[in-house]
């Protein structure tokens, strides 16, 4: 229903339907759920055509999950699960202590000691209706199947959990089938925005084959709230945009990779995916007693895992939940790695990143680099010389050769064509030396660019330049790319033009160009008569410009 709907209108509508069900609007949004046939439905919308915003059928939702595996004695004896200590989540232990992380699933297994008294019953909707439960009665929101209690137990339990200091809810929206509807769900996130402990954590290891807007607008509300909402990618070996809630851009999805971390072979792929984590052949708590464990595998292992790296988060971060969601992915990926799983499929293009828990020493030293010359800003308006450059790597060259390079390209290796954001620049030599070469065109380009402006940005020395240029962000929300052209003018009044990007280590693809990860070697090359002495200036933006002129530049960074 429409945001302007009022509890009694909504009561009405809901009273229309065979088993009507609403939420508790205006704290809640205003959902109705309930049977009709389609000649009713068409009726409901002619007539309250000023409160409907969407119908859509309820899908059945399902766990994300492959056949288990019984753990053995030698394997229940191992200190940590691979997938814990290949996220560093075994280097420090006991942490996301005040954080409530509800997992919406077959219920869980509350009384299994490795859960160390954290884990309590939440609701239980497996029936088709709301239950609250009492936090001492057991067997409400209990999980007769077991996929709910293995992946609380990745979340949170003691050794086998990312998070073994968190607080775990059981939410039972699916039933001992591992079967259930998506109102279900969506009842839960409602119930979980007005009623539930904060800081939260969300996390849903299932889905259906259906995108369903409801979903959407539920997620978004709970994201909207400084809620994380992680959501398993889904097993199809498919492309998860297809699949719910995994589509849903507000949602964390998480694909499935193996020891190994080579792509699990049943996880879903493609541009809907934000992060990647251990799914396959994972230990963790079984529902045969109160001490045994399982193996697992699926998308729905991978969720759990980022589920506790959220909230370890919101341990070391006490005003995670005012801040934006973009903020609060960026503190969870701060330690991560990227290009580090094989196997994904070239299309849809998929991120390749690993989030990492956070670690007391920096999780890979920072490259040892020469004394540099002060850096222009990027608002200088003065240069001399021919492009200096400073990939993602840190490592500084010159530009030696005139002519259009591929300054950036999203992913590596994508033709112009299919690019999620690629930028072109044109050299063209201008100075009084073989080797003074300046960028006189620029083209921004690919989806992410169409997707801000038609037919993406283009930028020529000509053009009336701005006092201060602007940073334009590009990609979609936890993956924003940032990049700024700035327009420059030398001593002897040349013009050319700087390009900075920035933030490149979010993306989570293989970054290609001259300032991503392709060789630079042939263009930075001088030809025998250029044979000067080649200046690297340090790319450390915002520093103080020394001399009566600056340096014409490109760079690129993750931060």
């Amino acid at each position: 229903m429409k945001e302007f709907c009022t509890p009694e209108q909504l009561q009405q509508i809901s009273d229309e339907f065979e088993d009507g069900r609403h939420t508790t609007h205006p704290v809640q949004l205003p959902f109705v759920h309930g049977f009709l046939t389609d000649e009713g439905i068409n009726q409901v919308r002619a007539t309250y055509s000023d409160l409907v915003d969407f119908c859509e059928e309820d899908p059945l939702v399902q766990k994300a999950w492959e056949v288990p595996v019984q753990a053995d004695d030698e394997a229940g004896r191992r200190s940590y699960p691979w997938g814990i200590t290949d996220i560093n989540a075994d280097v420090v232990r006991g942490r996301g202590v005040g954080t409530n992380v509800y997992v919406l699933d077959t219920g869980v297994r509350t009384t299994h000691t490795l859960f160390g008294g954290r884990a309590f019953p939440g609701v239980d909707y497996s029936a088709g209706f709301l239950d609250v439960c009492s936090v001492s009665d057991t067997s409400c929101a209990a999980d007769a199947h077991g996929h709910g209690t293995h992946c609380a137990g990745t979340v949170g339990a003691t050794t086998y959990g990312v998070a073994d200091g968190a607080t775990l809810w059981a939410m039972k929206v699916l039933n001992d089938q591992g079967n259930g509807y998506t109102w279900w769900s969506i009842a839960m996130e409602q119930w979980i925005l007005t009623n539930g402990l904060r800081p939260a954590v969300v996390s849903m290891s299932l889905g259906g084959p259906t995108q369903s807007p409801s979903e959407q607008t539920s997620i978004n509300s709970l994201v909207n709230d400084g809620i994380v909402v992680v959501v398993a990618a889904g097993n199809q070996n498919a492309d998860a945009c297809s699949y719910n809630p995994s589509w849903i851009p507000s949602a964390i999805t998480v694909a499935s990779y193996a020891q190994g971390a080579g792509k699990s072979g049943f996880s879903n792929y493609g541009t809907c995916i934000d992060v990647w984590a251990p799914g396959s052949s994972i230990l963790s708590l079984s529902v045969l007693d109160d001490s045994s464990l399982a193996y697992n595998s699926g998308t729905s292992m991978a969720c759990p895992h980022v589920s506790g790296l959220a909230a370890i988060m919101y341990h070391e971060n006490p005003t995670a939940g005012t801040m934006t969601a973009s903020q609060r992915w960026d503190l969870m990926t701060a330690s991560q790695r990227t290009g580090y799983v094989t196997g994904i499929p070239p299309t849809p293009a998929s991120v390749n990143l690993v989030a990492l828990a956070p670690t007391p020493g920096p999780a890979t030293p920072a490259p040892t680099l020469a004394p540099a010359t002060p850096a222009p800003t990027p608002d200088a308006a003065a240069a001399v010389g021919d492009p200096h450059m400073s990939n993602v790597h840190g490592e500084r060259f010159d530009l030696m050769k005139p002519g259009k390079h591929v300054m950036l390209s999203i992913p590596r290796g994508m033709g112009p064509e299919n690019a999620l954001l690629r930028v072109q620049a044109d050299a063209v030599r201008l100075g009084g030396h073989c080797a003074d070469l300046y960028f006189q065109q620029l083209n921004i380009t690919g989806s992410w660019a169409e997707a801000k402006q038609a037919g993406g940005y283009h930028y020529v020395v000509s053009q009336q330049v701005a006092k201060s240029p602007d940073w334009i962000t590009f990609g979609p929300m936890l993956r924003k790319v940032k990049v700024k052209v700035v327009h420059g003018v030398t001593d002897g009044g040349l013009k050319y033009l700087n390009f900075y990007v920035k933030n490149l280590g979010r993306v989570g693809l293989a970054v290609g160009g001259l300032l991503g990860e392709d060789d630079h070697k042939d263009v930075s090359t001088p030809s025998g008569h250029c044979g000067r002495e080649m200046t690297l200036l340090g790319m450390a933006e915002g520093t103080d410009v020394h001399g009566p002129t600056v340096t014409s530049i490109a760079a690129a960074s993750f931060d």
